[in-house]
């Protein structure tokens, strides 16, 4: 969206807004003096504007890639490995489509096709998406593109059952795997605890604030993807963010997404817990909470699940699990 400046009065000043919410004073009360510093400011904006759309219709990809890594490999907070995947899906958009295409007019359809013909996933060529996806929302951000190119994920299939059960972390492993984040650090042994034991999902425990947490009446306000739910906060919970409570502001640092995932699956892999995922975390909570008879309507509000066919399937589950164990009753 194109913003465009504008002369306005203020206590008798003149100021011109240059972008949003951002002014600059002229320093003068005059109306035509300050008309004429306006037109100047006008033409010497369009110049650059113009300057601007020039040099971005000559960006390849090979030279947004090279600009948005050297971005990336600049913030703190981004793992090893969550740039390596930037890299690897760019990489493989310019094996695909030539590194010299033009940024604008990139289409990701035959990226998805090649992808799919090279026998990738789509389970994993989502993740290729995710990624580039990121990429062109900074570059929309910085100019380098005027929109974000259309992006279609696979749609994801619902997990069977067996799957599902396979992802339950039994309580021993929650206790090494607990110990092991908070060896990491003990504010991210907090995260994964307060994700545990609150069901929240990843970025829910990552935009937790003190505001929205009532230590007096016993409830915490988790905000996501489908809008803000309040909770009730449990003891165990209290326990542990009680000692580093604040009045306000964030719980946990602005964290990147991609690198509490990957912190946490190191966390497993050291505790010898292989292929488990932070969201995990989530399914072992609902799981747990219909095991205890927690019904299955307050079990849906608790994990904000939108639709209570979500929900039934962690009882399916729990179903499953006691016809396979009522097989081995025997009367000898």
């Amino acid at each position: 969206m194109t913003f465009n400046m504008r002369l306005f009065r203020k206590r008798g000043w003149y100021h011109v807004e240059v972008e949003r919410n951002r002014s600059l004073a002229l320093r003068t009360k005059d109306e035509e003096e300050a008309n004429n510093l306006f037109l100047e400011m006008e033409k010497e904006h369009l110049r650059g504007r113009l300057f601007k759309l020039d040099e971005v219709k000559r960006v390849t990809l090979s030279d947004f890639k090279k600009k948005y890594v050297e971005y990336r490999e600049n913030l703190s907070d981004l793992s090893i490995e969550t740039i390596k995947k930037d890299k690897l899906s760019l990489k493989l958009l310019a094996d695909i489509i030539g590194s010299s295409t033009l940024i604008r007019i990139i289409k990701l359809d035959e990226f998805k096709n090649k992808c799919l013909s090279r026998g990738a996933k789509k389970l994993t060529i989502n993740g290729y998406l995710r990624h580039l996806k990121t990429a062109f929302k900074w570059g929309v951000k910085e100019g380098y593109l005027e929109k974000m190119p259309e992006i279609i994920m696979y749609k994801r299939l619902k997990k069977q059952e067996s799957e599902l059960l396979d992802r339950i972390l039994e309580p021993d492993e929650i206790k090494n795997l607990e110990a092991k984040a908070y060896e990491r650090s003990a504010i991210f042994g907090i995260y994964c605890h307060v994700v545990l034991w609150t069901g929240g999902r990843r970025r829910e425990g990552l935009n937790l604030e003190w505001q929205k947490i009532d230590f007096k009446n016993n409830r915490l306000t988790l905000r996501g993807k489908t809008g803000s739910r309040t909770i009730p906060i449990l003891a165990q919970v209290k326990k542990v963010l009680k000692p580093i409570k604040k009045d306000i502001g964030r719980v946990f640092p602005d964290w990147h997404p991609d690198t509490v995932s990957h912190w946490f699956q190191t966390a497993a892999t050291d505790a010898g817990i292989e292929g488990h995922r932070l969201h995990d975390l989530r399914h072992t909570c609902a799981t747990y909470l219909l095991k205890n008879n927690v019904p299955l309507n307050i079990v849906q509000q608790i994990m904000g699940h939108a639709n209570i066919s979500t929900t039934q399937i962690y009882a399916k589950v729990l179903q499953d699990v006691m016809q396979f164990e009522m097989k081995k009753l025997k009367f000898k």
